[in-house]
């Protein structure tokens, strides 16, 4: 369960920012979004097939809002390519390190 209206939008919004980043810079055939809970965290998976974020470093606005989404509700981002080729975009909220919202 979400705890709040507030961080239920970061976390769509940090999902939406990956799905367009994933559309626009990778051009996959595939998409996969996940959303679970376990325990006192919410773990978001965004997974795609397309060519894979550069190594080069990341200037982009959309990496910096999901970061700072993340960290607004005492979570935690991971972007990386997937060894199976595509990206991969990981947030966990740790809900009680979360703001009282």
């Amino acid at each position: 369960r979400i705890p709040s209206a507030e961080i239920s939008t970061h976390i769509y919004r940090i999902a939406q920012e990956a799905v367009n980043n994933a559309i626009k810079h990778g051009h996959p055939s595939l998409i996969e979004i996940g959303l679970a809970s376990a325990g006192d965290k919410i773990h978001l998976a965004i997974r795609d097939n397309g060519r894979g974020i550069s190594d080069l470093p990341r200037k982009g606005l959309g990496l910096r809002i999901m970061q700072y989404r993340a960290g607004m509700i005492g979570g935690s981002l991971v972007v990386q390519k997937d060894p199976n080729g595509g990206t991969v975009v990981g947030c966990t909220i740790h809900l009680e390190s979360a703001p009282e919202i």
